[in-house]
């Protein structure tokens, strides 16, 4: 018989929690956990290295923009924005140390930090800012440099600081090794490690952090290859680190919000969110109440006093949803049921296919993150006032005694280094 890598640790452990509910994992919560957005999950001094599991692909060729949590994870110990927002939505030094705007928000000045260099020691200029950023955004309109230290932005539209925040903003330059380098003093080396890629990132002042990936792993798996930490929503996992009395779960913020975005919709939802987040969905949810930076809410989409009459769409015959995405499946699959509608379908697509497929109404409904997908105003005046948020989703950090101190930032993932 074949016994799954951990199956029969989870048992015993299962066991044991029945038997003894004093043998759980510390729990930190409460209202002043994130206050400072650092956590301190040691009794003593920072680690020297952090073993951090993660259970997707990361590729460096989406630098300097992650496209999924674990390239999220990677990236911003490499990488730095102008700005840097923490967990409670305030502005910290990226590689600018200040900043300015116009009256009206659409210039913005950063001061460089001074001495800002490359990790490989090749300083970096403020001419050099201006070249990366010439095709890093599609609303940046000009860009000009002032003196060696300081660099002038231009957006086409009214901006607030959270941009200076934006990935792509990031300054960075590939080695003739081909390897990505940022302004964060550290260096990349990659290994395998039983099968699985590791990415270990040296230097600096904070610990050695060791990225061990295995993409569509069970996270109990990586738990049980002795790994330091891991970023979850999944319960499951969740229930299986409580129960452990060397981890400590603490749960972060709530970052995502799944929308339903229609043209037309049969079925009332506003009364059925409880139970999406209840019992459909696997991770840890709620019934939306507006985590995300959504653009229909406090009149973001008003212009002029007036709001667009709602478009006309055809009647809805499939409910899309990206295949890689197990909350949106488990909600499409949930809101078909609920239109008791035998012509009516969940359907899988890619995410390039999401995309470009909700820039139009049409007899298509689509289950979104808005932390994966960008929803303008223009997207929600073509669809009318049917965009529903329907739950909001927030991971938990499970880490070792021992790791620490963690920075919270603004998506409310940590940085293992204990700064922003």
């Amino acid at each position: 018989m074949k016994i799954h890598r951990g199956w029969g640790r989870r048992v015993a452990v299962a066991l044991l929690t029945l038997a003894c509910a004093g043998c759980a994992a510390r729990r930190v919560s409460g209202p002043d956990l994130l206050a400072q957005c650092l956590v301190h999950l040691a009794d003593r001094g920072a680690a020297d290295s952090v073993t951090v599991g993660v259970t997707a692909a990361v590729d460096f060729g989406h630098v300097p923009v992650p496209t999924n949590e674990a390239e999220a994870l990677v990236f911003r110990h490499l990488f730095e924005p102008p700005v840097r927002m923490d967990c409670r939505g305030r502005a910290v030094a990226g590689f600018a140390t200040a900043w300015w705007h116009d009256a009206g928000g659409t210039v913005w000045r950063y001061a460089l930090r001074p001495d800002l260099r490359f990790s490989d020691g090749t300083p970096v200029s403020a001419a050099d800012v201006v070249a990366l950023w010439r095709d890093a955004r599609p609303d940046i309109a000009s860009l000009r440099v002032l003196g060696d230290t300081a660099v002038e932005t231009t957006f086409t539209s009214r901006t607030d600081i959270a941009t200076g925040a934006d990935p792509a903003l990031a300054v960075w330059k590939t080695s003739g090794a081909g390897t990505p380098m940022g302004t964060v003093a550290r260096t990349v080396t990659r290994e395998m490690m039983d099968g699985r890629p590791v990415v270990t990132l040296s230097g600096g002042n904070g610990p050695v952090l060791r990225f061990v990936i295995g993409p569509g792993d069970d996270p109990r798996d990586l738990l049980d290859l002795g790994v330091d930490a891991v970023i979850t929503a999944d319960r499951a996992t969740l229930r299986y680190a409580e129960a452990h009395e060397d981890l400590t779960v603490v749960p972060l913020r709530w970052t995502r919000t799944y929308a339903l975005i229609a043209g037309s919709w049969q079925a009332s939802l506003a009364d059925r969110r409880d139970e999406l987040a209840r019992d459909v969905v696997p991770v840890d949810a709620r019934r939306a109440e507006g985590a995300g930076a959504l653009p229909w809410r406090e009149g973001a989409c008003v212009e002029d006093g007036q709001t667009a009459p709602p478009a006309r769409a055809p009647a809805v015959r499939r409910v899309v949803y990206a295949h890689d995405d197990a909350v949106a499946r488990a909600l499409a699959e949930r809101l078909v049921a609920l239109t008791q509608a035998g012509n009516v379908f969940a359907e899988a697509v890619s995410r390039a296919e999401l995309a470009s497929a909700t820039a139009q109404p049409s007899g298509f409904a689509y289950v979104v993150s808005l932390t994966d997908l960008s929803v303008t105003c223009e997207t929600l005046r073509r669809y009318g006032k049917l965009v529903l948020p329907l739950i909001d989703v927030r991971s938990s950090l499970i880490a070792r005694h021992g790791v620490g101190p963690v920075w919270v930032g603004a998506d409310g993932l940590p940085r293992f280094d204990g700064r922003p």
